[in-house]
């Protein structure tokens, strides 16, 4: 069996991710961590193979679907998909693959195994859509009301690649998106002036530093709600 752990909350993903390897545990499993290109040489039988006190072996994964896109539209790539989908009816092998970030639509392997999406609350791309100088009240509203529900990690995750996005958008160099989604972020990212669009994105780096070494007492929250009185 494979299963698939994706989704753009990648923090509740990842949360599922050390959970589970914690239950496999203590059903007797040795969990083993593989490279991507690893994983296509595993066998119907390789979780039999045993260690000195388990008798079992879970393999564990990441961005396996990131790495078969290398090789998409090809032979090989068809040969890879055939036998993951193989592998992924065999009741004896335990694969686990967790994708960074990758949503369900995007899954080149979304009919190989057992899919376990995180989704973000919908009132994230509220709070991302408010984000733009003339705003702030808007924008400290719909944080305060994300923050009830959601992880005030992920929520500045999102807020970070959003903002990335914008910086991409204003140099009109987005690609790999529908035109509708393209035209919503060029026009979100003309209501900022660059200056303080990447002021803004400098800003989020440095709260990442800080939080990363433990060097603000602040918390997300209120460091976002700093930054955003400076620029929105």
């Amino acid at each position: 069996m494979i299963t698939i752990i994706c989704g753009e909350d990648v923090v509740s993903s990842r949360k599922y991710l050390v959970d589970l390897k914690s239950d496999l545990k203590k059903k007797g499993f040795y969990i083993q961590e593989i490279s991507a290109q690893d994983t296509l040489e595993l066998t119907v039988g390789s979780s039999d193979t045993a260690s000195l006190f388990n008798d079992k072996t879970a393999f564990f994964t990441s961005n396996l679907d990131k790495y078969l896109k290398k090789f998409s539209r090809s032979e090989k790539g068809k040969r890879y998909i055939g036998k993951l989908n193989l592998l992924a009816e065999s009741k004896k092998l335990h694969l686990v693959d967790w994708e960074d970030g990758v949503s369900f639509y995007n899954l080149k392997l979304k009919k190989t195994g057992s899919i376990k999406e995180f989704k973000p609350d919908a009132n994230i791309f509220k709070l991302l859509d408010c984000c733009y100088p003339g705003n702030l009240k808007s924008f400290l509203s719909q944080l305060g009301i994300l923050k009830e529900t959601s992880d005030e990690q992920f929520i500045f995750i999102m807020l970070n690649r959003h903002i990335r996005t914008l910086i991409l958008a204003s140099n009109n160099i987005l690609s790999g998106m529908p035109p509708w989604q393209k035209y919503k972020l060029v026009g979100q990212a003309k209501k900022w002036s660059i200056e303080k669009l990447l002021g803004f994105y400098e800003g989020l780096h440095k709260i990442d530093i800080s939080l990363k070494s433990g060097g603000s007492y602040r918390g997300i929250k209120e460091s976002l709600d700093i930054l955003s009185c400076f620029y929105l």
